[in-house]
């Protein structure tokens, strides 16, 4: 997956269910016992964003996504398409 493209496009592509994708976001958050604002410092973000996120009003920046599966070990595969 390429730094450039945004999930926007990715969800737009049809690679993937973007209210899926915000359910699984919301999964790890929970799996690991942590607050949206606890998530957020661990992804570099804030935590309106998680919560935006969270409810489908927007999606993960590619980065974000970056490094959901880097401190969470989740792969692309099922963070986006839920395989």
């Amino acid at each position: 997956m390429k730094d450039n493209l945004s999930a926007r496009k990715i969800i737009a592509n049809g690679t993937t269910s973007h209210t899926a994708l915000c359910m699984r976001v919301r999964k790890i958050r929970i799996d690991n016992a942590l607050t949206q604002e606890s998530f957020a410092i661990t992804l570099s973000t804030t935590r309106v964003n998680i919560n935006q996120i969270e409810r489908g009003l927007h999606a993960p920046s590619i980065e974000t996504i970056r490094l959901i599966r880097k401190n969470f070990n989740v792969s692309y595969d099922w963070l986006l398409d839920g395989k």
